[in-house]
């Protein structure tokens, strides 16, 4: 039975539901192991991008129409 998401939730628990489904599905992953999903309008977007990026994580930050962009910390080129 296919289970449909909740579309009342935020676009990052939605893009979440939604990555947890497909990995389920097929065993595999489009998104980094440990990876932290941020809605793009929170308004504080800015420090969880930070604190999830200094702490290892990488970022899936998601917009209202549900598009995602994928963050990860580099270091600088030297």
């Amino acid at each position: 039975m296919a289970h449909e998401l909740n579309s009342h939730r935020s676009p990052s628990a939605t893009a979440l539901d939604r990555a947890v489904a497909n990995d389920l599905a097929d065993g595999s992953s489009r998104y980094p192991e440990r990876t932290a999903f941020i809605d793009a309008d929170e308004p504080h977007a800015g420090r969880e991008i930070t604190a999830a990026l200094d702490a290892g994580y990488a970022v899936v930050l998601v917009s209202a129409n549900g598009r995602e962009h994928i963050l990860t910390a580099e270091a600088p080129a030297a």
